[in-house]
């Protein structure tokens, strides 16, 4: 198991933890990552696999927008070089462009799309 979201009443929610925290030691033999392991309300959202999550939005965090950025220039840079084909790169661009899709991200996508510099085949 790796990253895993509940969503419910404060009780509940302790509760299910509880039980959770056993069925992984006993049955699996693995634990919760206390650290991380945490209850937030649901108005102030919660970080998740790189996004902001909020009942009605999806923002996608600052950190996990940098680390897309360097991404993509690091592979343009690669296929300048010839580390990389056409394909490869078309491919890794559209993957970034599905990612961002998933949120609100439309505004961000296109001052991201008229700051970048064309790529020089």
């Amino acid at each position: 198991m790796d990253d895993l979201v509940l969503v419910g009443g404060k009780a509940d929610l302790l509760g299910v933890r509880v039980e959770l925290r056993r069925f992984l030691g006993d049955d699996l033999g693995l634990r919760l990552n206390e650290r991380v392991t945490q209850l937030y309300r649901s108005r102030s959202g919660f970080p998740f696999l790189g996004w902001r999550v909020r009942p009605h939005s999806l923002r996608l965090r600052g950190a996990t927008w940098r680390r897309l950025r360097r991404g993509v220039k690091a592979r343009e840079r690669a296929y300048r070089r010839g580390w990389l084909d056409e394909a490869a790169l078309s491919a890794a661009g559209q993957s970034v462009v599905a990612h961002l899709e998933r949120g609100r991200t439309a505004a961000l996508r296109r001052v991201w799309v008229a700051r970048s510099p064309p790529v020089v085949w």
